[in-house]
């Protein structure tokens, strides 16, 4: 019984019968050598050894390295993906920022060179614009790994907030727009690497995988804008002038 096997034509046949059903080569067909495409492979060497993937690889954040064995404990990874989605979601408590923002310089009323509502939410459409940047460099976030886009993710969000935050200080609404663009860089390179990373790791619940991001993004806006309203209230330096 071991030693056959259903072909699909409702006959069973032994292992000897359905190798001498094999085509066999002929010598000379079995001495050629197979040419190999020289240009395919030098572009394929050039690719994944150029400064950028030796930068990786000497900071042990290039995707080989981050091979693990089977007996690695996969759940490690759903904190880290939740966490990363968790502060790129952060956006969505922006609304916490607008008051604040109306009144850089009037206290009663806005003066005349305080930002306008419309001025303000056009940041938040920018930022939210961030995920075309996810389309444009597609081709690098499988290259580079996932620890090193949510890096560079990571560098993204917080000079999108510096950027913010200069920009409230010099009264600048161009800065500010310019902080919008860069933290939406975050979104681009650090929102779908988490999730990739945590479908390969959980073929069996695709759907738990993904969803345990998205609950980390989508909920962001719980913990951020208590803690944006608590920071601004402490931080905030109050205008002098009576608008």
């Amino acid at each position: 019984i071991l030693n056959v096997k259903y072909d699909g034509l409702s006959t069973f046949k032994s292992k000897e019968q359905r190798y001498n059903q094999i085509p066999k080569r002929s010598k000379a067909t079995a001495a050629a050598p197979i040419a190999k495409s020289t240009d395919s492979d030098d572009d394929e060497k050039h690719e994944f050894n150029g400064p950028i993937d030796k930068l990786l690889r000497s900071l042990n954040s290039d995707p080989q390295s981050l091979v693990r064995g089977k007996d690695f404990n996969r759940w490690q990874i759903v904190p880290a993906a939740t966490l990363t989605h968790l502060s790129l979601g952060s956006i969505y408590a922006w609304s916490s920022f607008n008051q604040p923002l109306m009144r850089t310089h009037g206290v009663v009323a806005p003066a005349s060179n305080d930002w306008l509502l419309g001025d303000i939410t056009l940041t938040f459409s920018l930022v939210m614009g961030g995920f075309v940047w996810g389309a444009v460099f597609s081709k690098y976030l499988d290259r580079f790994g996932p620890r090193a886009c949510v890096m560079i993710g990571a560098g993204a969000l917080c000079s999108g907030f510096s950027l913010a935050s200069l920009a409230v200080e010099q009264t600048s609404l161009p800065m500010l727009y310019a902080g919008g663009l860069v933290w939406g860089l975050a979104n681009g390179w650090a929102y779908v690497p988490p999730v990739a990373t945590l479908l390969k790791w959980f073929p069996d619940r695709k759907g738990f995988a993904a969803g345990i991001c998205v609950l980390g993004y989508g909920g962001a806006a719980m913990i951020a804008a208590p803690l944006f309203t608590k920071l601004v209230a402490q931080f905030r330096r109050l205008p002098e002038y009576l608008g």
